[in-house]
């Protein structure tokens, strides 16, 4: 079974760095070899706490500081580190990894993806809606740092805000997204649980369709198309002026629209059947040979 020592004042003290992890009698100090790469627990001149060693993916020699002078708390992550290790985790850059780093991910994935939803701010920087929460929030914040409970504060401070259910949740769904591509990419062993919150949707004040034609009718001629669409098949406005005619298919007598993935909210494409009331609007259209 792989060893790990403890040094201490009075001697060397083995343990072991496999479970069960057992140290031996605090009273007989011990001087035994380890086995190279199982790491060992030590103290260090001039601090009260215990330090840990070990060797990282790459055989070079670490050593870090507990924060605590507990030697259960030097087990714990002397087997958290060996165990990391023994995955293949670059331990010392999760260590590193800030906010800024992973938000930096989101921004390259929704670049390379084509994401909508990615824009620029006024100093033509990358920018999300909802990163300035964010930002103030979580600014230089080491990754490993943010937990469960550090969520539930982010969400009550939002909410001493003013801001909605619906919209803390479009901010942690964020981050959510950020720790996920981290934890794709090895620079993160797991994310916290996050506390998503209930919503109500439920939207009031609908037209019925006898009174959206007269309010229709009102309208200049050449938003009638446009508004039609948005009554009927329920899209964001964003997404209706983004589409072109090439995505228009005409099969049995009926219009579909050809949603792409960088076209929706949720990144998948749709084939919509388009409701008959814009059979001949399109049909004019078409004849017109006008976008749509």
């Amino acid at each position: 079974m792989r060893q790990a020592s403890v040094r201490t004042k009075n001697g060397t003290r083995s343990v072991e760095s496999k479970q069960p992890i057992l140290f031996e009698g605090a009273g007989s100090p011990r001087s035994k070899r380890r086995v190279f790469g199982t790491g060992g627990i030590f103290e260090k001149k001039g601090s009260t706490f215990l330090y840990i060693s070990y060797r990282d993916v790459n055989g070079k020699l670490c050593q870090e500081s507990t924060k605590s002078e507990s030697l259960m708390v030097a087990e714990n992550l002397l087997r958290d580190r060996l165990g990391k290790v023994e995955q293949g985790l670059p331990v010392a850059e999760m260590k590193k990894l800030k906010y800024e780093d992973i938000r930096k991910t989101l921004i390259l994935d929704y670049r390379t993806r084509s994401v909508k939803i990615l824009e620029k701010d006024k100093d033509g920087n990358p920018y999300v809606w909802g990163f300035e929460h964010l930002d103030s929030f979580f600014e230089n914040r080491p990754v490993r740092t943010i937990s469960t409970n550090l969520l539930y504060e982010f969400i009550e401070k939002r909410q001493s805000e003013g801001a909605k259910n619906a919209t803390i949740n479009r901010n942690l769904s964020l981050l959510r997204r950020m720790m996920s591509l981290a934890r794709r990419e090895g620079k993160l062993a797991q994310a916290p649980y996050f506390p998503m919150l209930k919503e109500d949707n439920v939207r009031k004040g609908f037209l019925t369709p006898a009174q959206f034609i007269k309010f229709r009718d009102t309208m200049p001629e050449h938003l009638r198309p446009l508004v039609t669409f948005l009554y009927f098949t329920g899209c964001r406005i964003g997404a209706a002026l983004a589409i072109t005619w090439s995505q228009i298919e005409f099969e049995k007598g009926r219009f579909q629209l050809r949603i792409e993935g960088n076209q929706t909210k949720n990144e998948e494409p749709i084939l919509l059947p388009l409701p008959l009331e814009l059979n001949e609007i399109l049909k004019e259209i078409a004849a017109q040979g006008k976008g749509v």
